[in-house]
């Protein structure tokens, strides 16, 4: 990774079940993004947390308007800019909606 990388670090909070096999489908892909992309990571689980679920429930206009109104997992939140995308289905959606301001889905 070249130094410039690290200074323009994408954060985004992946919310995720401890037993969903949908996350565990997509973990390569966030692992991918962190290790190759320089992207940092929070993973919050919500199955068993509390405290992380409530986190993600205080998004719910924003699974209304992106997800169908599903608070479904893995979905990726980027504080910053608001942005919400729920169950990306590859690496390379992934990457678009995280690096190239991809559409929320």
């Amino acid at each position: 990774m070249s130094g410039n990388v690290m200074e323009n670090t994408k954060k985004v909070i992946e919310f995720y079940g401890e037993t969903c096999p949908y996350c565990a489908a997509v973990a390569p892909a966030v692992n991918r993004l962190e290790r190759e992309d320089g992207v940092t990571v929070e993973r919050l689980e919500v199955w068993n947390n509390e405290e992380n679920k409530a986190r993600m429930e205080a998004l719910r206009p924003l699974y209304e308007k992106h997800c169908d109104g599903n608070m479904v997992v893995p979905s990726f939140y980027e504080e910053a800019t608001g942005r919400l995308i729920c169950n990306p289905s590859s690496y390379g959606v992934l990457y678009a909606w995280v690096m190239n301001g991809g559409k929320n889905f």
